[in-house]
Order: C-alpha cells, then structure tokens, then sequence
C-alpha cells in the first residue's frame, strides 16, 4: 500500500507519515489545553448593576458598576458541621460546575454527601447570593450542628464595621450580618437570612455561621441552608446612631452622632436587599390597630355587652383609615384562661378564641363550623372593611404532640426546625385562614 502526503510532497513516504502522525498528536495537545484551559477560565454571574467573576475556588471578583469598583476576594470558603464533624469547602472533592440560569452551581462530592454551593444573580438584584444544599448518600437521618455560609478574605484592607446585635432572652446577644468600611468610602455588606447569626472578623477576613442543631431526614429531599447575601455601595458620609433616643429625653431637634453610627448607604443597601425576597409588595403602608392597646383580653365576647363594646372598637379602627385588627379578646364560651397550657398564658384568645379547641382537637379548621360569636364579629368588621388578625404562635399543640417542643428554664419553646411542626402549622393556618 502507498502512502501519498500532500503536505510533505519532498518526504520519503516512511518519513511522511511519521511528521503527519506528530502533527495529528501534536493538534491533540492543543486541543486538549484549550480545552483544560476553557474549563480552568472564569466564569462569571452578571446583570446591569453588578458583575461577579469566579474560579474554581469559588468568587474572586465583584464588580459595583454604579461606583466602578471591583471587590477582589483570595478566599471563598464555606463549613458545614454534620453530627459534630466539620467539612470545609476547601476539603472536598470538585465534582463540577454548572451554570444555570442567573446561578453557577458547584456540586462537591464527599464521602457521605454531595454537596451544592449555589450562587445567585437575578437581573433587579444589586447584591449576590449563597447559598448550600446537602444531600445525603444514605437514608439515615442526620443533624447539622453549624453552618458557615460565608467565609471570606478579601484582598482590600477593611478600615472598620459595623455588626447589628440584637439581645435574644436566654441565648444572649446575636449579630443580623455585617457592614464593611474601607478607606475610600465604599462599603460591603455580609447578611444570611437567620437573625441567630455569629459574625466573626479579623482583618479582611470575616465569617458569619449559626447554629441550626437541626436533625433532618433525607426523605425530605436535600438539606437547604439559609441564604447569605453581599452587596457593595458607595457610603454618603451621612450618619444615623445606632441606638434609639431615650423615651422622653428633649434633644432639642438634634441628632447625637457622637456614638456608633451607621450610613444612610448602609441601611439602604439592607433594605433592598430584604425587600428583594418580600412575597407581597403593598404600595400602601398596613395599618394595623392591636386590640391589646385596648386591653382587648379583658373584653368577653361571648356576651351581647362584651360584642357592643369591642364593636366600638371597630368602629374607632375604621373611622381613621385602619383596616386590620389584631382581635384577641376572651370568648369565654369557647375557652378560658383557668388552665392554659401555653407557658405565656395566651392560649385561649389564640386563633380567634379557638385556641384551646384546637390544641385539644375539638376544633377541626377544615371541618368544623365557625362558631356564631366569632362569625358575628367577622361579619360585622367586614362591613367596616376590616379584616381580623388571628393571635397565633406555634408552640400549640404540645401537650397532645411535645417531640416538637424543647425546655429551658422553666419556659417552652417550639422548634420550628420539626418536620412534623412545619407541616402541621402549614396545614392548620392555610385552611384556618380559608
């Protein structure tokens, strides 16, 4: 057989091949670094207010075209504590990276898990968003102690903070997120959707957990953490103190910034951010009348006495534009405050006054008939153009049920964290307010 080479017509046949072989393997390698380099290249989440750019560690860049400044980050890390034992972002196996949508997602495998870390970028948004999913390989139930959403280590100096606490009784003062300062008057915000945070910073690195101490099963589906969110601005110079004015202390019209302060930029950056996950926006404020102002409890509905006198109360409510009322007066018919089971003590003007039925499950709000000294009630606002708000908390149902409630000091509190709980309130409140 002859070999014909229309590339080196001047070659020996033998010789012609070997340089042809050496170039087809030569095209292989080229196309193999192109390749490796392409998968190795940025990728990057973008709209017309910012431009986040990462690497396969993660972020490295997030650009604020209103300010055109670039935020560069050595380190994007995140830790998850699964029964008592920490995993590190930056421990675990990469498996891949995909883009979808507004989201680059980056799926880690371990040994017991598969891991998603998910950033977000949606077209309104100023900010961008983190977030994690844990799915388990067995379906053994687990719990997940502590959560990092964010770990960060910026390549910027940071010049100071400002971390909001707020004092939580019996678990003592927890931070809402993170407001960065730098020297050329930009800032960055660092929040997650959990008002138990820890923010921890030292230099430009900072970190901000909580602990959900959650125990979740896998039939449930994968485990989804609370969101993390950062966002960039440019500070106005403008100062508001942190601390609210003393009740009854004449400041003469002046404000004192002379303590900790925070920027106008700073709270508005925040409000954005929230009212980016707000499920109803109302372009008219809510006004809401609570009956407690009017020592509502001690009203008896029950009576004709007791109606008359919270219907004026209703009719105070409309005359000055008010179209919702926080109605918790005792229906002594339905329920007493002689043994209430709640540890506040509230329990029988919850849900309208059917508190006590409810927990006891002598009241089925999908079934049973509204009881005619609430329907009366509820007519009578309606033609006020007023709607009643029914008192509810979740602690409810323990003494038929207490795997869902959890005991400190004396007090009860419901772990919301409960699947059975979850479920239970979800299907309780949407067919009591139907």
């Amino acid at each position: 057989m002859k070999y014909k080479s229309t590339i080196f017509p001047n070659c020996s046949t033998k010789r012609k091949f070997k340089m042809q072989v050496f170039l087809w393997f030569f095209s292989l390698i080229i196309l193999y670094n192109n390749a490796t380099f392409c998968a190795a290249s940025p990728h990057h989440l973008k709209n017309k207010f910012v431009r986040a750019s990462f690497s396969r560690s993660g972020l490295t860049n997030l650009y604020n075209r209103s300010i055109d400044k670039n935020f560069q980050f050595s380190r994007d890390d995140f830790s998850i504590t699964i029964n008592g034992k920490q995993i590190s972002g930056r421990s675990l196996h990469l498996a891949a990276i995909q883009k979808r949508n507004h989201k680059l997602i980056y799926k880690f495998d371990n040994s017991g898990y598969t891991i998603s870390l998910i950033y977000e970028l949606k077209p309104s948004w100023h900010f961008i968003s983190k977030q994690l999913k844990i799915k388990s390989k067995s379906d053994k139930p687990y719990r997940v102690n502590k959560i990092s959403v964010i770990r960060e280590k910026l390549n910027q100096p940071v010049a100071s903070d400002y971390i909001p606490k707020a004092i939580h009784q019996n678990i003592g003062p927890k931070d809402f997120g993170a407001f960065l300062r730098f020297s050329d008057q930009t800032g960055m915000f660092a929040l997650v959707q959990n008002p138990f945070l820890s923010v921890s910073r030292k230099g430009a690195s900072f970190d901000i957990s909580y602990q959900p101490k959650m125990k979740w099963n896998p039939a449930n589906g994968a485990f989804s953490s609370d969101r993390g969110c950062m966002g960039t601005y440019r500070l106005t110079g403008e100062k508001v103190p942190v601390d609210m004015i003393p009740e009854w202390k004449w400041t003469q019209g002046k404000i004192d910034n002379s303590g900790k302060t925070e920027d106008k930029a700073e709270i508005q950056a925040f409000t954005n951010c929230v009212s980016k996950f707000i499920i109803d926006h109302h372009r008219k404020p809510i006004n809401v009348n609570v009956g407690w102002t009017e020592n509502d409890y001690q009203i008896d509905v029950s009576t004709k006495a007791g109606r008359d006198v919270y219907k004026r109360i209703i009719d105070q409510a409309s005359n000055i534009g008010i179209h919702y009322i926080v109605y918790a007066p005792t229906n002594s018919k339905l329920a007493t405050h002689k043994n209430t089971a709640d540890t506040w003590g509230w329990g029988n003007v919850l849900w309208l006054g059917l508190g006590k039925k409810i927990r006891k499950g002598q009241w089925h709000p999908r079934t049973s008939p509204i009881p005619h000294s609430i329907r009366t009630m509820i007519n009578y606002a309606n033609q006020k153009n007023i709607k009643l708000l029914a008192y509810v908390y979740p602690d409810l149902p323990f003494k038929e049920d207490s795997s869902a409630i959890v005991k400190k000091n004396g007090w009860r509190y419901a772990n919301l964290g409960d699947r059975s709980l979850q479920n239970w309130l979800i299907k309780n409140l949407t067919a009591f307010k139907k």
